[in-house]
């Protein structure tokens, strides 16, 4: 496998948020890079969400999609996602919501079609 280093954005695009943070990957069973993380218009502002994009393989040209929100489930601040495979495929993938450190939750979604989908 060989490592690089690139902008989560197609043709350059401008993402949707002004900030993000907190990057985790996975491939998918087809070679496919998942990328998720959390972005708004500053780390810990009411709007951020967790977001995520698929790095397509060479054979679709090897591009990044345009970044999607995959989870907002309150007006809090949301964090620090982390993706991984579960048994018999299904993609898993948890986040922290809240406002103060001490108060936040963790949530948990899971997707049956290797990200295109999430569990609400």
């Amino acid at each position: 496998m060989k490592y690089t280093s690139e902008f989560i954005t197609p043709n350059g695009d401008v993402p949707a948020f002004q900030a993000c943070h907190a990057a985790t990957l996975v491939e998918s069973p087809t070679g496919e890079v998942l990328a998720a993380w959390f972005g708004g218009t500053a780390e810990g502002a009411g709007d951020v969400g967790i977001y995520s994009a698929y790095k397509k393989g060479a054979q679709d040209g090897g591009r990044w999609s345009s970044p999607q929100r995959i989870a907002k489930v309150s007006g809090e601040s949301h964090w620090n996602p982390v993706l991984f495979w579960g048994n018999g495929g299904r993609l898993w993938l948890h986040f922290k919501v809240g406002d103060m450190i001490p108060l936040w939750r963790t949530y948990v979604a899971h997707s049956e079609d290797a990200g295109a989908t999430w569990s609400s």
